[in-house]
């Protein structure tokens, strides 16, 4: 229960009083503010000075259930701030909103291990929905107790300068969530969560994203960095990704359609990451398309085109398409991967469930290959490097803990020993007119050939 008195029915009288004179700015002072939902308005610009912090309150019964359609199974229509169905609506400062997420989860078994939520929780923690003209900028967002900032069927979103610091195994933390908005900048962001960092989605009661700019940001988390999917139940289009960094995560970019989705018009350029972080099936980059359910659509990833992307990773480059499902139109151009060690897929991948590890194609998943295509076409390869391992060890890396599977409970080798295999530059199938530039690439040692067809 609450402890401290809610500073949140004051502060929601400011916000209402400077709506009803038309709008204007709500400042929120130094100090620590323990709140309950607040609700913003057409106009309002709430203002936290350096040093103010909004601090969630325990007490699950301050936040109120809101009505409206359900973004997912992550959307607990309960939130801290709120903004629905407004115009010219920001949040703005250097200072906090800070979500108190242990308070709606049971307790972490153990360092490093998955943490569950309770079953009554805040989450999206900052929800912002059907809004036009959004601007959230140069605040800190942390301790989310599940989703930390969701924009629905939004137009017109600035986001700048946000620091996002959420717990590294807190549940379905996602940082940001876009789901079905257009015309969406985001910019010099520092990310570090659990779940996704930067999540593009489509949920079946929202609508096409549209136009969207991902650039100089700093990101890392348990799951992708930057990812469209998997809720893939509208188009994407016209997304651009420029100048970022990615961490210690699983995935720097990924594209899922699983709900018959069309992803075009996509362009990344100037990323860097690595994947040191003590988990299997590590991607720099993997599309997947294919169908959630039997009855689901069929999907398409075309148009896409990536360059100077350089990744220092244990795994590889994934790209998968089930049978109707297409993967067309890929321009691969200055791609670099800097192997340290490698973590061997083929007996991990036996008995992983998990939904973003192309569940469909089993030997995919499990090829020892940098490069992994199936069911591909027109993929254009050019400026392709790989550097190899040189020893099983690479100290530190992983910060030298046993290896996670990301959404399960097994356990594997340490991620600072390699695994004793030979790896390919190439293993493919079923894929047409692709243009591969391998130039004098060679398999990582005499036991495993250049290219694998199967």
């Amino acid at each position: 229960m609450t402890t401290i008195p809610l500073a949140s029915p004051a502060l929601q009288q400011q916000i209402d009083a400077c709506a009803e004179k038309g709008g204007g700015r709500v400042t929120v002072p130094p100090g620590i503010h323990v709140c309950g939902t607040l609700k913003l308005h057409s106009n309002i610009e709430l203002y936290l000075e350096a040093g103010a912090v909004i601090q969630g309150s325990h007490d699950i019964q301050d936040y109120p259930q809101q009505e409206g359609a359900s973004a997912g199974k992550d959307d607990h229509k309960r939130h801290l701030i709120l903004a629905h169905d407004c115009e010219n609506v920001a949040i703005t400062g250097r200072g906090v909103i800070d979500g108190q997420g242990p308070a709606f989860w049971q307790d972490q078994k153990h360092d490093r291990g998955w943490i569950y939520a309770k079953p009554e929780r805040v989450s999206p923690m900052v929800e912002i929905t059907e809004c036009k003209g959004v601007v959230i900028d140069g605040i800190t967002l942390r301790e989310s107790p599940g989703w930390t900032l969701h924009l629905e069927s939004c137009d017109r979103v600035r986001l700048n300068g946000i620091r996002v610091d959420n717990h590294r195994f807190g549940p379905n933390n996602d940082g940001f969530d876009i789901n079905g908005c257009r015309d969406v900048m985001i910019s010099q962001c520092h990310i570090d969560t659990c779940d996704d960092a930067i999540v593009l989605k489509t949920s079946e009661n929202t609508r096409s994203c549209e136009r969207i700019t991902i650039s100089d940001c700093i990101l890392s988390c348990n799951c992708a960095a930057i990812k469209c999917g998997t809720e893939s139940f509208h188009d994407y289009r016209q997304i651009v990704v420029n100048n970022c960094v990615v961490t210690r995560s699983t995935r720097a970019f990924a594209l899922y359609t699983f709900d018959g989705a069309t992803i075009e018009q996509v362009r990344v350029s100037n990323l860097v990451c690595d994947t040191d972080i003590a988990f299997i099936f590590n991607h720099p980059i993997h599309f997947d398309a294919r169908k959630r359910h039997e009855d689901s659509k069929l999907g398409l990833i075309r148009d896409v085109r990536i360059q100077n992307f350089s990744a220092k990773t244990d795994g590889r480059l994934l790209f998968t398409a089930a049978d109707g499902t297409r993967i067309e139109d890929i321009e691969l151009e200055g791609i670099g991967l800097d192997y340290p060690l490698f973590c061997d897929p083929a007996p991990v991948s036996e008995g992983y469930t998990g939904h973003q590890v192309s569940r469909h194609s089993p030997e995919a998943r499990a090829a020892r290959a940098a490069l992994v295509l199936e069911n591909i076409t027109r993929l254009h390869l050019t400026g392709f490097s790989i550097k190899w391992p040189t020893s099983l060890e690479a100290p530190g890396w992983g910060e030298g803990l046993p290896r996670m599977e990301n959404g399960g409970d097994r356990v594997h080798g340490p991620a600072d020993q390699g695994d004793d295999v030979a790896f390919s530059v190439l293993w493919e199938t079923g894929s047409t007119d692709c243009k591969l530039d391998l130039g004098n690439l060679q398999a990582s040692d005499r036991r495993a050939e250049k290219t694998l067809t199967v």
